[in-house]
């Protein structure tokens, strides 16, 4: 079964650097997610990352268990030719893509891109396709998480109503 994940490349707050972020993740054909202060969770269980995030992210106290859960959903649940939506806020659909690689942890992949202390180290490869491309929706589509996933059923009406239903080719 293909799986549907959105994915922020950076704040939308920061629209230079989300610009910046999205425009090396086109080139490059990745998406990321942050979390560099929690390290290598590649093969951790979600106990553990929240473990870790106490640690990493004291002034964080409350957020521990979501985002340990993005974390581990992440690297347990991404598969090859799973769809990739990168959202500008939640109003935007800045492009689309599938998996081509599937999780790993890279610490020096977006140094570039990123300040040291807060380059995202967890990656997909992804085939990003040319269209669509920053498509405004005028209202709400996605949520606020950095990652997470989206049913089937609610891609399809919002890419039947947008006119996008052919940038992806379901398996039969």
């Amino acid at each position: 079964m293909i799986n549907i994940w959105v994915i922020s490349p950076f704040s939308h707050e920061y629209p230079e650097e989300w610009e910046r972020v999205l425009q090396f993740n086109l080139q490059y054909g990745i998406a990321s997610l942050g979390f560099r202060k929690l390290g290598d969770c590649s093969e951790l269980d979600v106990d553990t990352i929240i473990k870790r995030h106490y640690d990493a992210y004291p002034d964080w106290e409350g957020r521990e268990s979501g985002d340990a859960h993005q974390v581990a959903r992440f690297y347990s649940e991404i598969q090859l030719d799973d769809v990739v939506l990168a959202r500008r806020g939640t109003k935007v659909l800045a492009a689309i893509g599938t998996v081509n690689r599937m999780p790993y942890y890279d610490d020096q992949l977006t140094v570039s891109v990123f300040p040291d202390d807060i380059a995202y180290p967890n990656h997909i490869g992804v085939d990003w396709r040319d269209e669509p491309r920053n498509l405004d929706f005028g209202r709400q589509i996605f949520g606020y998480l950095p990652f997470c996933s989206m049913d089937r059923d609610r891609f399809d009406a919002i890419a039947d109503e947008f006119g996008f239903a052919e940038a992806v080719v379901w398996p039969d």
